[in-house]
């Protein structure tokens, strides 16, 4: 993966060519006491690649330490400072001063921070442990005890005749959360990690943090001197530090969680309230680290978990519990590298908008693009596999709202040149592990992210329920329904919906609302839903409604096959004898529409006439949102019954041409837009430089007549041809 590679280079490179060394004192203007943030002011800026040389204080007071016997001389200057002058605003809701926030140029949502931790030392010959946490009934009487520390020798003896090695750590290291969280208090762990206390990250190891906001805002504090795994009693030996780190954005990594290395282990983590979530996690966070390295199955990286991987409790007292599990870098057999694929002579639609490019080369590695533009411009390596290809070669197509009830679909989608789809609802736990297996070099079927079952919460309280299952499976997003059917059913109350947008945003994850009506979609723009799963189908829309979904860059997904699936077969189609149709339709589907009986129950339905009518209005507001600038997300809500996977992406994309977008808009929404609109641009949506390669190749030019995306010579994912 050369793309890869570079950046690593890139990164190594910096920091061999003398990095910039900053220093970063605890002060109160250098602080952040309690919480981690989006909007706090950065104490300090740097760049990629470089090193931080900085101090933490210890969680206490000067009068708390003075209570414990510690001299008023022997007490930092800083430490007081800093509790004298950050109150009111400048403190809370948690109680731990962590340095930072250090802004990283270049760092962004999406991205991962490497934070190298280089070395650790004590400043202090003191630390102190405080007694409550799991089983606060042994600690009578109460108060918190001072432990004098051998600094020469390492030790502390903890309680007489009781003796443990010091190995210190930051127990606190993260970044700043989604900016929908807020202000995050310092205690509880979680995605953006902070106050892990995971003892495992001693000097010499590396925390590897997913990224949620640009500059990453950085903060480290929480000093241990020494700690046991659980942490049961709430503390370590709390200290204060002295650290030296350096920092490395690296946008050649994608993570849903912490990661931690030491020079002989890999470790995964997981947090929650509930241990059993927290545990979970941590195993399908070791599961795909596993397939990542050795590039085996999920049930394979499972069974390799069970027999060679430890799972720890980190800590049993931050709110969210922790665990993680260790894995030794020996159980790895390095793997030859798969041989550079050259795809060369065809006219490249990148998907981003841009002009044509003809007399093309791709160029391949692991499953990934390292070069792609026009032939002359691009060195094949000489032992490379080389494809002429003639046609056009477009990125495959993104369904942003489909459904995906069994892994066997996801190769129904690819034989059609739908190399992703974003499943809203409804999947299996085989579909699960699909979408766990997918990142490998290997992949020859379609990509797909996950949303659990659809939520139809009863109240606001039980809400909060419904989303902390869906978070607890893993889900990349929330669904819900906010829809009548046609007045048949009941709609799920504001406030309910509002509770559920709300409980989704703080643990991280976006909202999709299947709506009908103009005006629900604004109250579910108020209230911040993410992506608009379908059309506005009652009335036209207007300028409000397209304020808000422009303000917020909210998406849009027409779904336009879902509302001809309501009504069309009350007749035979005439797809029906298409032999691109038939290769991959579902038989039983297609039989019993054909029946005489079934088209009749349609022509009878009050509902299948309303659809019609809704059709019309769909295409009319599809029309209009897209000259407002809206964005638009190709989906079709296929996958239920009558609703054809794959073939009627392409019907969809004929639709939305014929309700007024342009060939090149229309691409562009099934591929780029697509992928942005569902966060996982940085992957996939484009060809370009670092992207899978996952691409469709067509006999005839698409931008020309949209309904040339029918004529699939081949479906490429990963660089590997897709059995059709």
């Amino acid at each position: 993966m050369r793309f890869a590679i570079a950046l690593i280079a890139a990164a190594t490179s910096a920091a061999a060519q003398k990095p910039v060394v900053h220093q970063l004192p605890a002060t109160p203007p250098t602080v952040a006491y309690g919480y981690y943030w989006s909007e706090a002011a950065p104490a300090l800026r740097i760049k990629s690649g470089d090193i931080v040389e900085l101090e933490t204080m210890l969680t206490n007071t000067p009068a708390g330490l003075e209570r414990l016997g510690v001299k008023p001389g022997d007490i930092p200057q800083n430490l007081r400072d800093i509790v004298r002058e950050d109150t009111g605003v400048f403190r809370g809701p948690g109680g731990h001063i962590l340095t930072g926030p250090i802004y990283i140029e270049g760092a962004d949502s999406g991205d991962v921070l490497e934070v190298r931790i280089q070395s650790i030392t004590l400043p202090l010959a003191y630390g102190y442990n405080g007694c409550s946490g799991y089983m606060r009934e042994y600690c009578e009487p109460r108060g918190s005890t001072l432990i004098q520390m051998d600094r020469a020798k390492m030790t502390a003896e903890v309680a007489p005749g009781v003796t443990v090695p010091l190995r210190p750590f930051f127990g606190s290291i993260g970044v700043a959360p989604s900016p929908s969280l807020g202000r995050v208090s310092s205690n509880p762990p979680s995605r953006h990690a902070g106050n892990l206390d995971n003892k495992e990250l001693v000097a010499g190891t590396t925390l590897y943090i997913p990224v949620f906001v640009k500059g990453a805002l950085l903060e480290l504090g929480d000093g241990h001197a020494a700690q046991g795994d659980g942490e049961v009693d709430q503390t370590a030996i709390e200290t204060n530090l002295k650290g030296r780190i350096q920092v490395i954005v690296r946008k050649d990594m994608k993570l849903d969680w912490p990661r931690g290395e030491t020079p002989t282990h890999w470790i995964t983590m997981g947090t929650d309230t509930s241990l059993a979530v927290a545990t979970r996690t941590a195993i399908a966070e070791m599961v795909k680290l596993i397939q990542e390295k050795a590039g085996v199955s999920a049930k394979e990286a499972y069974q390799a978990a069970s027999m060679g991987a430890d799972l720890r409790i980190t800590q049993l007292v931050d709110v969210n519990l922790g665990v993680h599990m260790m894995i030794p870098k020996s159980t790895f057999t390095p793997r030859p590298a798969p041989g550079d694929k050259a795809f060369q002579g065809f006219t490249l639609i990148d998907g981003t908008g841009r002009a044509p490019v003809t007399n093309a080369t791709m160029l391949v590695r692991n499953g990934r693009i390292i070069e792609i533009g026009p032939t002359a411009s691009i060195r094949v390596p000489r032992d490379a596999e080389i494809m002429q290809m003639s046609g056009f070669v477009m990125p495959g197509l993104v369904n942003a709202h489909g459904h995906v009830n069994t892994p066997a679909d996801l190769r129904t989608f690819a034989a059609y040149g739908v190399t992703t789809v974003y499943s809203l609802g409804g999947e299996s736990q085989d579909v699960f592990a699909a979408r766990d297996a997918q990142n490998t070099p290997t992949l020859n079927r379609s990509r797909v992210f996950v949303s659990g079952p659809v939520l139809s919460p009863s109240s606001a309280a039980d809400a909060a329920v419904r989303v902390a299952e869906v978070a607890a499976m893993r889900a990349d997003m929330v669904k819900i329904r906010v829809d009548d059917n046609l007045g048949s059913a009941r709609k799920m109350a504001p406030e309910v919906s509002r509770a559920v947008i709300e409980e989704a945003h703080k643990r991280g994850l976006r909202v999709a609302t299947h709506l009908f009506y103009l005006d629900d979609a604004k109250f579910l723009l108020s209230a911040g839903t993410d992506f608009v799963a379908h059309s506005i189908r009652d009335v036209d829309v207007d300028a409000d409604v397209i304020a808000a979904l422009k303000t917020r860059n909210v998406c849009y997904s027409p779904t336009l096959m879902r509302e001809v699936s309501t009504f069309v077969y009350e007749s035979t189609p005439a797809w029906f004898s298409d032999t691109l149709f038939l290769a991959h339709a579902n038989k039983a589907w297609v039989e019993e529409r054909k029946q005489p009986a079934f088209q009749a129950r349609v022509q009878a339905n009050p509902s299948a006439q309303r659809y019609k009518v809704a059709f019309d209005k769909a295409s009319t507001n599809l029309k209009k949102l897209a000259d407002a600038g809206v964005i638009i997300a190709m989906g079709t809500d296929t996958g239920p019954d009558g609703r054809f996977q794959g073939y009627f992406e392409l019907m969809e994309l004929e639709l939305m041409v014929k309700a007024g977008m342009t060939p090149a808009q229309v691409l562009v929404s099934a591929t780029r837009d697509a992928a942005r609109c569902m966060r996982i641009d940085r992957e996939i949506g484009t060809l370009e430089k670092g992207k899978f390669a996952d691409f469709v190749l067509l006999e005839a030019n698409p931008l020309e007549n949209v309904s040339n995306v029918r004529r699939i010579t081949s479906v490429w994912i990963s660089g590997n041809k897709v059995d059709r």
